[in-house]
């Protein structure tokens, strides 16, 4: 039994020191994200945002100033412009997800100027 453990032992210790086995890296906490976002092209108001997420995914409260508690970044998001918020006419992705906890989002269902369709946030 002795023996068995200290070859256990040994060989954990030559893995670490070999850089081989890698600790975890530690998980990001929920937290609550917020921002604004406004429907461009003339396709009616925000009526829905759904936050989609790492952890936490779900629908946001509000719409145009939204928020989510017990998000795990990243994140991004899915927004309804125009119709009704059953009913979405048109449905605008987030281009990138990102880890701050608050955003302004500029949502083109047809695309901004060369560029392709999606929501658009300088956060990061």
């Amino acid at each position: 039994m002795f023996r068995r453990t200290a070859v256990s032992a040994a060989l954990v210790t030559t893995l670490v020191s070999a850089g081989v086995v890698a600790a975890a890296e530690p998980a990001m906490a929920a937290v609550t994200v917020s921002g604004d976002v406004v429907c461009n092209q003339s396709t009616g108001p925000v009526v829905g945002v759904w936050i989609q997420a790492a952890g936490g995914s779900g629908w946001a409260s509000g719409t145009s100033v939204f928020s989510k508690s017990g998000v795990t970044p990243p994140w991004t998001v899915h927004v309804g412009c125009g119709g009704s918020p059953s009913s979405w006419k048109y449905t605008v992705y987030g281009v990138k997800s990102i880890s701050s906890t608050f955003a302004n989002w500029g949502c083109f269902p047809f695309g901004p100027p060369f560029q392709a369709p999606g929501c658009y946030t300088p956060a990061s």
